[in-house]
């Protein structure tokens, strides 16, 4: 056997070693989430605070996962649910998303760009003169996300705007709630 051959296989050994040594490590420092949704041939997905997608099984899936926040969706026939969910080690999170029965095309399409826009949220503007996060609102058994600005001036609620439009966002497509409420700097 030559010997940088016999390195590499030495190499793959110790990382294989270190692989399994961490996995084993982090399995007593995880949560499990069981989720299910309404629709059991709907979609599952996971989402990281990173913004890492997770794909699960349709329907309800069972997954152990680190500590942390998370985001699950769940899609069927162009219907969406969506709850958020906080992971902590050693814990079992059960989580049921309720799929909306009916929508009206209107009411997909703003769901849909203040979906795509919660990924990035909360966000907080450079000199703390606003902050924004969302929240869901339950119509008729629907979950809709709804936009919330804080800001303690106009001046604030106008940035917070003009930076959700400079991500190319249509305002008029967002469900929007404003607060007066000073800003938490430690948030």
């Amino acid at each position: 056997m030559r010997k940088v051959g016999l390195g590499a296989i030495v190499l793959a050994v110790i990382f294989s070693s270190y692989q399994v040594a961490m996995a084993l490590r982090n399995r007593g420092n995880t949560g499990i989430l069981q989720a299910s949704a309404s629709d059991k041939s709907a979609v599952l997905t996971l989402l990281e605070a990173g913004h890492r997608e997770i794909n699960l099984s349709p329907g309800n899936a069972k997954v152990r996962l680190l500590p942390g926040s998370y985001r699950l969706v769940a899609t069927a026939n162009k219907l969406q649910a969506v709850s958020s969910t906080q992971i902590t080690r050693g814990q079992v999170t059960n989580l049921h998303l309720q799929l909306p029965t009916t929508q009206q095309p209107q009411e997909l399409q703003k769901d849909a760009e203040a979906n795509k826009l919660i990924q990035f949220l909360p966000f907080t503007g450079r000199t703390y003169e606003y902050r924004i996060s969302y929240r869901y609102q339950s119509d008729q058994g629907a979950y809709h996300p709804v936009i919330v600005i804080t800001a303690p001036t106009q001046s604030g609620q106008q940035k917070a705007l003009d930076w959700i439009k400079n991500q190319g966002y249509n305002i008029s497509n967002l469900q929007i709630e404003y607060s007066s409420a000073p800003i938490n700097q430690l948030q």
